[in-house]
Order: structure tokens, then C-alpha cells, then sequence
């Protein structure tokens, strides 16, 4: 069963807490952090206690511009983009795996917006993450 963590409003995600939820793919995510903010990307990373949730989660935004939003699981972490009805279908046109695309296509939409979630173990799906994140960068 997956388990949602930083659930303490009192315990902030620091990385010696981050390193303890995370495991072995804590290195994986402190690459992924590198990588969206450095030159290529330029995304800062926010991290708020959200009462709704219950939770700690990181928005990722550029500019005023919220791409993604980061939580933090039990031995992983979920990153979720969300698209309207004029940007999914680009999501099809990209270079993703067709498992991917069609879990995609299945979402239920929320709201008006569509979630294209991902579950990061390893440094191996990153390709796609950052293939997405360069997408929604580039949308108008």
C-alpha cells in the first residue's frame, strides 16, 4: 500500500528528512531538483504544509507559471503535471512510452484539468519526466 509521508505541519522537509522518507531514491530526487532548477529549466521548487491535504508538497513553478506538483511517498515520490482540454493532446505527441500515454489517456479529469502522474524509484524515468517538464515549460 502506498503511503503518503511529511504529514507533520511541525517537521519541515529538510534533507536529513527528505533522505529518511525517500530511501534509495532520495538520490534520484535530489537530481531531479538539480536538474529543474539549474540553466535548462530555471523552475523553483516551493514547499508548503497544505491543510487540505494534510501534508507537505512541493509546487514547482516558473514564473508565475505552476508546472508540477511533488509529494513524497514511502521509498518514492509522485510528481504530477496537469493539463486542460487545448494541452493534452500535445502530452500525445511527445516522446513517451505508449503505457504512458494510454494511462493518460484513462485519467479522469479533475476538475477541468487532466493529471499526468509520475512515480519516481530511479533515475531511469527521468527522461520522460524532464521530456514533460520541457512541454509544459513551453505552453503559452
Amino acid at each position: 500500500m502506498e503511503t503518503l509521508l511529511l504529514r507533520e505541519p511541525g517537521i519541515r522537509p529538510i534533507p536529513e528528512v527528505l533522505l529518511n522518507a525517500l530511501g534509495d531514491s532520495y538520490a534520484t530526487f535530489e537530481s531531479l531538483l538539480e536538474t529543474l532548477s539549474g540553466p535548462e529549466f530555471g523552475f523553483m521548487p516551493h514547499w508548503s504544509f497544505y491543510k487540505d491535504d494534510k501534508a507537505w508538497l512541493c509546487k514547482i513553478g516558473y514564473g508565475k507559471k505552476t508546472i508540477a506538483w511533488l509529494s513524497v511517498w514511502d521509498g518514492f515520490f509522485k510528481i504530477a503535471f496537469y493539463f486542460n482540454e487545448k494541452t493534452a493532446p500535445g502530452v500525445f505527441k511527445l516522446n513517451l512510452s505508449a503505457s504512458l500515454k494510454e494511462a493518460f489517456r484513462q485519467k479522469k479529469t479533475t476538475g477541468r484539468l487532466i493529471p499526468l502522474e509520475f512515480k519516481i524509484r530511479d533515475k531511469f524515468q527521468l527522461p520522460e519526466l524532464l521530456e514533460v517538464a520541457r512541454y509544459k515549460k513551453n505552453l503559452k
